[in-house]
């Protein structure tokens, strides 16, 4: 009867059986130079080998390279611990061994040795044992309880061999020279984006999972990372944390407290193209791209490009509607957090800057900034099409849309377009009949602001706009910059159907409706079209039979002032033929200039 070899020694990678040790490593041996193995430096036994591996998740993946055909040859045959390189007669002591030493209960993570495990455990126990001496701040871990202390000691040990910059911590000088390298050694699953720090990727990828694992246990907010959290919750205790030393004024981030000691330090960011200085280096790379005119944000609803994040998220909330901040004294909602904090100085009546040319005062340093330069006449914005100037950058790009025609904002009801914002909500109005604006003397509300504020001269007979050829003032700078036409003789607006001029766009429009023949006003007594809306008006007192206008010589009334001044020019004044001088009839006797009576 034939004897049947046996074959104990047998490769885990392909199964393939051999009857000696010589031939098993050396087969081996080919596999090993394809996978990343090293020879055990403690175990006695000559045939095991160890995978080079950190941590694995389960028990079941501690194997030992050499499987045996029979029992009794795997006795002979020794397995060891890839993490403490302890060795056992049989694959289920080692597995055991794994789970009693190297293996955390509460997640089945395996570590190396026993004090990282201890280290693990910590995350689960929230165990802090390490206390600062100087703040009383505690840690988990010795390290960072080291490089928490490098804060108070203002020690630095690491510098970058590029800028000579020094950090408190070896990662974090690690995370600064990849900003040299421009290494990006992270790359997002989804969308192939490279980051420069695990971190960074980690918080990306939320942004494709939506994942918000913490919420705010004030609000019930969620957030994508534990520091937005942590951030978010100061907002609700009030706590602000980092304190400039030169001042003591307090801060709720430390980048707040960083931007606010360059104005202690008048440390500057330049502009390479332009030399105009900012405070932090985030205002001059978002400057930068006004320059390269680099719009790398796009909207997902309206396909509009931008070249910060910031505004992206503002121009968002237009369609969303979203409105997440509230004013605690009249429960009015605003989309930014800006936009709060000036409506609320609205209610505190604060107004603590001052003007220190006219000694007014104002809310925000913003507004005072913007009335200064009608003080210094600045205007360093250009249009690049007409080379007009403009003392604000809004100004300029409502004024570059004359040129382009563009009308990005357009009315929900009626399909209008409108250049600028602010026109669009003045119309929406019109819609919904509402009049938020209301006169403090008489009670009458209005749709807009500015109407309101042109309303409120009329009781204070405030005259603010000067004429600069003849002193004249006026309550509106519409009616100014019309006056000043008669002085100019200027007249830019011209009609492209018969090429005749006028001084101002508003006598444009109207002439315009002679050629489309175009009568928008109607009359609802009597149905009748009007081209103007003063048309219309005065039209309408024919059938309310009001007679407001009374003439001071005859008492007879009339419903339009203009019929009042036609009446008196005809009945009541004479021209003199000898000196042309004006003189009302019931007057006593004109002496005229040449004797004549």
């Amino acid at each position: 009867m034939e004897k049947t070899m046996v074959m104990p020694f047998r490769c885990k990678f392909c199964e393939i059986s051999f009857d000696s040790f010589d031939k098993w490593k050396t087969h081996v041996d080919k596999h090993m130079m394809k996978y990343e193995y090293i020879r055990s430096k403690t175990c006695s036994h000559r045939g095991v080998f160890q995978r080079r591996m950190g941590m694995c998740k389960t028990s079941s993946q501690v194997d030992c390279l050499i499987s045996t055909n029979s029992r009794s040859q795997a006795k002979e045959i020794t397995s060891e611990c890839k993490y403490s390189q302890k060795c056992s007669v049989s694959n289920s002591n080692l597995k055991r061994h794994v789970i009693v030493s190297h293996q955390c209960e509460n997640c089945q993570k395996c570590f190396s040795d026993k004090s990282n495990l201890k280290q693990h455990i910590r995350t689960h126990t929230k165990e802090k044992p390490y206390q600062c001496e100087h703040c009383q701040k505690s840690f988990s871990f010795k390290s960072n309880l080291k490089v928490h202390i490098r804060t108070h000691t203002k020690e630095k040990p690491y510098q970058c061999e590029y800028c000579q910059k020094s950090f408190s911590a070896k990662a974090t000088l690690e995370q600064h020279i990849r900003t040299h390298t421009k290494e990006k050694p992270y790359q997002c699953e989804y969308c192939q984006k490279c980051f420069s720090l695990k971190s960074s990727l980690k918080h990306h990828i939320k942004t494709h999972t939506k994942e918000k694992p913490y919420e705010c246990e004030y609000c019930q907010k969620r957030f994508s990372s534990k520091s937005k959290l942590k951030v978010h919750i100061r907002t609700h205790t009030k706590e602000k944390r980092y304190q400039c030393e030169y001042c003591q004024k307090r801060f709720l981030l430390k980048h707040y407290l960083n931007s606010h000691i360059k104005i202690h330090t008048k440390e500057k960011y330049q502009c390479e193209y332009c030399q105009k200085c900012f405070s932090t280096k985030n205002l001059l790379n978002c400057h930068i791209r006004t320059h390269a005119k680099e719009k790398s944000y796009q909207c997902e609803h309206c396909q509009k490009y931008f070249s910060t994040k910031c505004n992206l998220k503002y121009h968002i909330k237009y369609h969303t509607k979203e409105q997440s901040y509230q004013c605690e004294y009249c429960q009015k909602c605003f989309s930014t957090k800006c936009s709060l904090k000036y409506h609320i100085k609205t209610h505190a009546k604060e107004q603590k800057y001052q003007c220190e040319y006219c000694q007014k005062y104002f809310s925000t340093k913003g507004n005072l900034k913007y009335h200064i330069k009608t003080h210094t006449k600045e205007q360093a914005y250009q249009c690049e099409y007409c080379q007009k100037r403009f003392s604000q950058k809004a100004f300029l790009l409502i004024h570059i849309r004359t040129h382009t025609k563009e009308k990005p904002y357009q009315c929900e009801y009626c399909l209008k377009c409108f250049s600028y914002i602010s026109a669009l909500k003045c119309h929406i109005r019109t819609h919904t009949k509402e009049k938020p604006y209301q006169c403090e003397h008489c009670g009458q509300c209005f749709a807009a602001s500015k109407t309101l504020n042109r309303h409120i001269r009329t009781h204070t007979k405030e005259k603010p706009y000067q004429c600069e050829y003849c002193q004249k003032r006026f309550s509106e700078k519409r009616g100014l910059q019309n006056h000043t036409t008669n002085h100019t003789k200027e007249k830019p607006y011209e009609c492209k159907f018969c090429q005749k001029c006028f001084s101002t766009e508003y006598f444009l429009k109207l002439h315009r409706r002679n050629h489309a023949k175009e009568q928008p006003y109607q009359c609802e007594s009597c149905q009748k079209y009007f081209p103007q809306k003063s048309s219309l008006q005065s039209h309408i007192k024919c059938h309310s039979h009001d007679q407001p206008y009374r003439c001071v010589h005859c008492q007879k009334c009339f419903s339009m002032k203009c019929s009042l001044t036609s009446h008196i020019r005809s009945d009541h004044i004479m021209q003199c033929e000898y000196c042309q001088k004006y003189f009302y009839i019931k007057e006593t006797p004109h002496q005229c200039d040449n004797g004549q009576t």
